[in-house]
């Protein structure tokens, strides 16, 4: 028996020809033994011209089957790569974004989430984002509102942290302080059966006082702190 392809003659244990590397059943009906209905009890094709013909279709309906399944997966790999370039810009390209009186560039897209747990403290003007990942708060004070002007407000950041420390021990769930300093506070607090990671900021600028809090999940502090480091540093204030 000889393959159909190259002419090489073939062990009948064999499954692809030696030479070409065609397998058996790319050879046609009589190579892959579903030849009985072409053949006589004497094992001979019954017509030589029919088997011919029917080796060719199925070797022509074989490369066209494998035509098909590249293109089927090159549509497939080419949509992957457009689902994940979308999934990337939409959710985890860095975001620049005007709030109030700043512009802050988000390590990834944030959505407005007005049902914030920070709204449950006593704010008056601020905004909150966030994502499954993490969240951002801001808040901004006129001092003019509470009759102080920078000169009275230079120095006095601590009290302010230490005022939100005592407000987020009573209203924040299971609320942890975990570091303090004049101007920044690191805590930790659950939501939704969650534990969250939070670095809050405060700064006085412009006859303004703001104060930040960025916020990611606890399991992921070691991914997110450098991440929230660097979208403090690139907060520009707005006149």
């Amino acid at each position: 028996m000889k393959c159909p392809i190259c002419g090489t003659e073939l062990d009948e244990n064999e499954d692809l020809c030696p030479n070409c590397g065609t397998r058996r059943i790319e050879m046609g009906i009589f190579y892959s033994n579903i030849s009985e209905k072409l053949m006589e009890g004497n094992g001979k094709i019954e017509d030589p011209a029919a088997y011919e013909g029917m080796t060719q279709s199925v070797l022509a309906f074989a490369y066209k089957m494998r035509k098909i399944m590249y293109i089927v997966s090159a549509l497939v790999m080419v949509g992957m790569i457009i689902f994940c370039v979308f999934m990337y810009r939409r959710y985890a390209m860095p975001c620049e974004q005007e709030i109030g009186n700043i512009t802050i560039t988000f390590p990834q897209r944030l959505e407005s989430a007005p049902d914030d747990v920070f709204n449950a403290t006593s704010w008056e003007h601020g905004e909150c984002f966030r994502n499954e990942h993490m969240g951002f708060v801001y808040i901004q004070c006129d001092l003019d509102d509470y009759g102080l002007d920078e000169s009275d407000v230079s120095g006095q950041e601590k009290l302010f942290i230490s005022d939100m420390d005592k407000d987020f021990e009573n209203k924040i769930i299971n609320y942890k302080k975990r570091e303090q300093s004049d101007d920044r506070l690191l805590f930790e607090f659950d939501n939704h059966g969650q534990r969250y990671y939070a670095d809050m900021r405060i700064v006085v600028k412009d006859k303004y006082l703001y104060m930040f809090v960025a916020y990611c999940k606890s399991d992921e502090e070691s991914s997110y702190a450098k991440r929230i480091e660097k979208m403090y540093d690139s907060i520009k204030y707005r006149s």
